[in-house]
């Protein structure tokens, strides 16, 4: 079998992140399943071996029209049996997929957070673009597609009706960064020397705005409780409503960090606070989970799908501070969520997404 893959999304500022680190996990499981040709932006290494092939592909003003007209041609000079897309639908500008190869393509449908009605101003603009209509236009002419969850998948399927196609839900894990081995030096600097709740993520849907309301309160109960918040600064800041001369003391924000460093974090968190307001997934929560990190999520349906009997809760700071403040106080409470996050990660593997995408593969190229 010979498949094509856009491999695109490990070489931009997602790389590490969710869209990458997808990516980057199922690819390095099934490079050896397959003859792989790899998409690649020109001139840049991938990290990722075992690649049979790799198509350069231009950095252009409007690299997504090479996609459109160029691609198609050398998927098929290629012979390519099946073309994923990384990314069917997102803010990535570099990144399309070929609409004329559509037929033999399966892509990964990460949300549609841009398509609801209370998506922020950039993601509204997106949507308007003519790349992302011509992608949304092609949902139905694919031979399948990739979801993270039941509720996307749910969507997926009540937006496309009757021309929906093929859809397999593939669970993403964390287990990435609980697997590290960390050096034992490292594991003995505690990030900040104080104890600190986490946040991971700065786009709109995280509600960085109800964590601050959160850990204020907290705070007044528990000065000594810092915040680490990991995201790109101007996000966090603006997100927090906090500018550069007010920023307090107690926060601290955490920009391109390693996978040891975010780790490290995680180990050393009292908890991981995600109050989002929707999500395609959730990957920071599974993260958590799997470095044993106490986890504060809010209560909606991707969540609820990745931490199953876990508490979720509803976004009520009072009941998020009251949690806390147990959390803290009560010696024996961190160990019982600890207990139930590692029962949780049990179920949570980047081999079987492996296998389950792989097994999607199978079926489309056989239908």
């Amino acid at each position: 079998m010979k498949i094509a893959v856009d491999l695109r999304p490990l070489q931009n500022s997602y790389a590490n992140r969710g869209i990458g680190r997808y990516t980057r996990e199922l690819w390095s499981r099934l490079v050896k399943r397959t003859e792989m040709v790899a998409l690649s932006f020109q001139n840049q290494p991938l990290p990722l071996a075992g690649i049979d092939k790799v198509i350069p592909i231009p950095l252009t003003k409007r690299p997504w029209l090479w996609d459109q007209s160029r691609l198609p041609l050398l998927l098929r000079q290629e012979k390519v049996e099946l073309f994923h897309a990384t990314v069917a639908m997102g803010p990535l500008d570099s990144i399309s997929y070929p609409l004329a190869f559509a037929r033999k393509t399966v892509a990964t449908l990460h949300d549609w957070h841009m398509f609801h009605s209370e998506a922020p101003p950039i993601q509204r603009f997106y949507r308007s673009t003519t790349r992302i209509r011509l992608q949304r236009w092609s949902l139905p002419y694919l031979s399948g597609i990739l979801v993270h969850s039941q509720v996307v998948a749910e969507e997926t399927s009540a937006r496309l009706g009757k021309r929906c196609p093929a859809i397999r839900v593939t669970p993403l894990a964390g287990e990435h960064l609980g697997q590290i081995a960390l050096d034992p030096e490292l594991s003995k600097l505690h990030p900040l020397g104080k104890p600190y709740v986490l946040t991971v993520g700065d786009s709109a849907n995280k509600n960085l705005a109800f964590a601050r309301q959160v850990i204020e309160a907290l705070r007044e109960h528990h000065p000594e409780i810092h915040w680490i918040a990991c995201g790109m600064r101007e996000a966090i800041l603006e997100q927090t409503g906090f500018s550069e001369n007010t920023v307090p003391n107690w926060l601290v924000i955490q920009s391109q960090l390693d996978d040891s460093q975010l780790a490290l974090l995680y180990r050393n968190a009292e908890a991981l606070l995600f109050p989002s307001t929707e999500e395609g997934y959730g990957l920071p929560v599974a993260e958590a989970l799997a470095c044993r990190c106490p986890v504060f999520a809010s209560d909606i349906p991707s969540h609820r799908e990745i931490l199953a009997e876990y508490p979720s809760l509803v976004l009520d700071p009072i009941i998020w501070v009251k949690k806390l403040s147990d959390l803290l106080e009560k010696k024996d409470e961190k160990q019982k969520w600890i207990v139930a996050a590692e029962h949780r990660t049990q179920h949570l593997s980047w081999d079987h997404c492996a296998e389950l995408t792989w097994e999607f593969f199978l079926s489309r190229l056989g239908s």
